[in-house]
């Protein structure tokens, strides 16, 4: 409410002087309403907020000030994105009460018709008269080829196991990798190491046909070395029209296993005749490409 505050002074002869000042107390918060609901959707990217508050108040829309009018209303177009949207509103009087309203709405863009939507419109207006001619015949034909490809792709994928180590020489251990498709789709199937990079390729964008396939990885890079220990992921993806879909797992990778390395007992090198040999001619490293068996 209101208040007067009045200050006096006196010198030593006794001269007066005052001054009042009156001053206005308030504490209550000021009005605000907005037309924003919480969780409200939208799809179009701008919306128009608009509400009232009390004549005087200063309005902060998402940290911007927002024009007050006389009688206490505002408004203000925002700009939306993709997904949910935070909107924070806050009113300040002038003693600095404030109110804050804080809405989450969200924004999808409208979703266009698909191929199959429309085929199917374009044949509801087909006369039932034609259905049974030529036309009839090539246009259902077209209508259930259209309704196969638009089945969704499931990829499912799998090891045998869940740890391996890669031996030298190459390919004494193999990982095996199961990839099941519903329909035939291009396949991706790479190994990326815990930074994201890719380490090898089993298979780039071929097709393969809706069955269970196994794939096979002897644990060595795209340069022919055997990778280091470690968690790899072995990621496969699947397109087909209108959908792409990616699955992965992890598999544990340990050391390096060195094959027919072993050594020899003393006591046996010591008893054993020397026999001079010619070392062996070097055998020839496999390819890089990794197999696949249907």
């Amino acid at each position: 409410g209101e208040n007067v505050i009045r200050i006096t002074a006196s010198d030593d002869v006794g001269n007066l002087s005052s001054v009042e000042r009156v001053v206005h107390i308030k504490t209550a918060p000021p009005a605000l309403g907005i037309n924003l609901t919480e969780g409200q959707r939208f799809n179009t990217p701008v919306i128009q907020l608009s509400g009232t508050t009390d004549p005087g108040t200063t309005i902060l829309v998402n940290r911007r000030v927002v024009p007050v009018g006389q009688k206490g209303d505002f408004s203000i177009a925002l700009n939306l994105s993709e997904g949910e949207n935070i909107v924070e509103v806050i009113a300040r009087d002038q003693a600095g009460n404030t109110t804050t309203l804080n809405r989450v709405v969200s924004y999808a863009p409208p979703v266009p018709p698909s191929a199959f939507s429309r085929m199917v419109r374009n044949l509801s207006e087909i006369p039932l008269g034609m259905l049974g001619t030529g036309l009839g015949v090539v246009l259902l034909g077209l209508f259930l080829l259209m309704l196969r490809r638009q089945q969704p792709v499931v990829l499912g994928l799998a090891t045998e196991q869940q740890a391996f180590a890669p031996t030298r020489p190459r390919g004494q251990q193999r990982l095996t990798i199961y990839l099941e498709l519903n329909r035939e789709a291009s396949v991706t199937l790479q190994v990326l190491d815990e930074r994201g990079t890719r380490q090898a390729v089993l298979v780039r964008n071929r097709r393969r046909s809706a069955r269970r396939h196994r794939f096979f990885w002897d644990g060595y890079n795209l340069q022919g070395e055997p990778v280091s220990p470690g968690r790899y992921t072995i990621q496969a993806s699947a397109r087909a029209l209108p959908s792409q879909v990616v699955s992965a797992v992890q598999v544990q990778v340990r050391p390096l296993i060195q094959i027919g390395a072993l050594e020899t007992p003393q006591e046996t090198i010591e008893n054993a005749e020397v026999v001079q040999t010619s070392p062996p001619a070097p055998s020839e490293p496999p390819p890089v490409r990794e197999s696949e068996e249907g």
